[in-house]
């Protein structure tokens, strides 16, 4: 075999390993606020049956009672966080979803791919534009959108397996289970239902009716309706008006809804459609959102450097995607026939641009579902149309000059980040560079403190604490309280109206207050009790 055949075959290889040690890599990663903050809006299997907000302010639409379908994962969620309460189990839960969905994206290209060849320039292909920037620690953060970004991918990886399986009639439960798992965790599961619907209806189809198939699809689309409309009554605000113009802030619908003029939401529209703005989000940069990751390790002047080959190799591929795209659909129309990875690749970029049109605030954590899909798109679009030898040698050429780039990037972040991660994973408790973040390793050793701070309040002094507020810290210890708040839904930004945190924690019934003494006044530590760290303060 020619070095030029045996390039991709290495590089694959190389991109691959290189992919999964940079998720391990984010072992060290603190856990971010957004990682409790979910976690404390998925709990009806810890409070009577309702899901809940990060405060009550919003009124009925606070509190909700999750659907029948939507039920069995919060009674998963509440028996694994209630044996593992620590935010140790946060991060391993989310290194072992990103290590899950990496083989899943091999699958999917071992199976598209057709043969060897194609294959590992794919996989060289796919993994080399994952593993730039930041991508990586991002994909190792353990929200519902990993829940998402797997159930999306393991439907897809379904559907091609049902054309090989014999047990044909297995693979689209499969896809069923994966689209009603989407669907119950976030409401961005309700923007890939068009996808799982299009994997229904392909998965199986040799041996499966058409009936059946049309079957399994309306019943998916009732429950996604369902989950729809679940999702939209849970954000939406009617009991306070300074939260529900902070939500309309969020995304294109909530500015229609707010009023704004149609120029205004044309040209958010545009930009918002824009690949790029994701693309940038993965870029290592000197000050991360809210530092999720520490501050400064990466020079402003260098911004633009590492930024460049980054653009140029996800827009290239895109384009790539794009063309290959255009050329596939183009061949289904003359043969008049369907053709599963054109129409998933059209599928999922119109999905992408759907979403990034939508969202007017793009949070780092978003690129951890549209860049990986991203991926998906140039991957289906590639394999849906046939390779000339010139062009297989042009795409294993271009696969292992990215993937020798994409090396360099994954070894510099490693270099720059390392340092201070694991200054971090030594100090249990909120990161001192960090606030938003809380160190992942230690807790045992203040766990016993945070419960006897809370105690000099009263608080659980009964049994269960009742409606404590806590912070991304003191959760782990109180974790199961009942219908606890969080601190980002009573002082901070999603705090609505609320100007008197104690009084109105009162006016809920809660019995006080157990969080870091840094969030507090000197004036309210007054108030309380301080043990080290932490304080307390009682409503009762």
């Amino acid at each position: 075999m020619s070095a030029e055949r045996d390039w991709p075959r290495l590089a694959a290889l190389i991109a691959f390993i290189a992919f999964l040690g940079s998720l391990l890599f984010g072992l060290l990663l603190p856990v971010y606020t957004d990682e409790v903050g979910w976690r404390m809006q998925l709990r009806a299997g810890f409070d009577g049956g309702v899901d809940r907000m990060l405060s009550d302010i919003c009124g009925p639409n606070t509190i909700a009672a999750p659907l029948w379908f939507m039920v069995p994962q919060r009674l998963v969620s509440a028996w694994l966080n209630t044996a593992f309460p620590d935010p140790l189990y946060v991060r391993i839960i989310g290194v072992s979803c990103a290590f899950g969905w990496a083989f899943l994206m091999r699958s999917l290209i071992a199976q598209i791919a057709g043969d060897a060849r194609r294959r590992n320039i794919l996989t060289a292909l796919a993994f080399g534009l994952l593993g730039l920037g930041v991508l990586p620690i991002m994909l190792v953060m353990s929200r519902p959108d990993q829940t998402v970004l797997l159930a999306a991918t393991g439907a897809i990886v379904a559907t091609l397996a049902a054309a090989r399986s014999r047990l044909a009639w297995l693979w689209p439960l499969v896809i069923l289970l994966c689209g009603v798992a989407a669907v119950s965790q976030h409401m961005k599961g309700i923007l890939f239902v068009p996808l799982f619907l299009l994997c229904l209806f392909f998965a199986g189809r040799e041996r499966i009716t058409l009936r059946v198939r049309l079957a399994l699809m309306l019943g998916f689309a009732v429950l996604s309706v369902q989950a729809a409309g679940y999702w939209s009554a849970r954000f939406q605000c009617p009991g306070d008006a300074v939260m529900a113009g902070e939500l309309a802030k969020q995304n294109l619908a909530s500015a229609i809804a707010a009023g704004d003029s149609w120029q205004s939401l044309a040209d958010k529209a545009i930009q918002g459609a824009n690949p790029n703005g994701y693309i940038v989000i993965a870029e290592a940069r000197k000050s991360p959102m809210s530092t999720w990751l520490p501050y400064g390790r990466i020079e402003a002047g260098g911004t633009a450097l590492r930024y460049l080959p980054m653009s140029l190799a996800w827009n290239a591929a895109l384009l790539a995607a794009l063309a290959c795209l255009i050329r596939a659909l183009l061949l289904c129309w003359r043969k008049r026939q369907l053709d599963f990875p054109a129409l998933t690749a059209a599928a999922t970029a119109g999905l992408m641009l759907v979403w990034g049109t939508s969202q007017l605030t793009k949070n780092d954590y978003e690129a951890m579902v549209v860049l990986p899909m991203l991926a998906i798109f140039v991957v289906m679009a590639l394999s849906a149309v046939e390779w000339t030898e010139r062009r297989a040698g042009q795409l294993g050429i271009a696969a292992t000059v990215l993937v020798a780039i994409s090396l360099v990037a994954q070894a510099d972040i490693v270099r720059r980040y390392y340092p201070p991660l694991v200054a971090a994973a030594t100090h249990p408790g909120i990161v001192a560079d960090q606030g938003f973040s809380a160190s992942t390793y230690g807790y045992g050793t203040i766990r016993e403190q945070i419960r006897s701070t809370a105690r000099q309040c009263g608080i659980g002094a009964k049994g269960r604490a009742f409606k404590p507020m806590v912070d991304d810290t003191t959760y782990f210890a109180m974790m199961d309280s009942f219908r606890p708040f969080h601190v980002l839904g009573v002082l901070e930004k999603w705090n609505g109206s609320i100007r008197d945190p104690q009084a109105y924690l009162k006016s809920q019934g809660s019995e006080g207050m157990i969080i870091g003494c840094r969030l507090l006044t000197p004036e309210a530590q007054a108030k309380g009790h301080r043990n080290g760290d932490f304080c307390c303060i009682s409503t009762r």
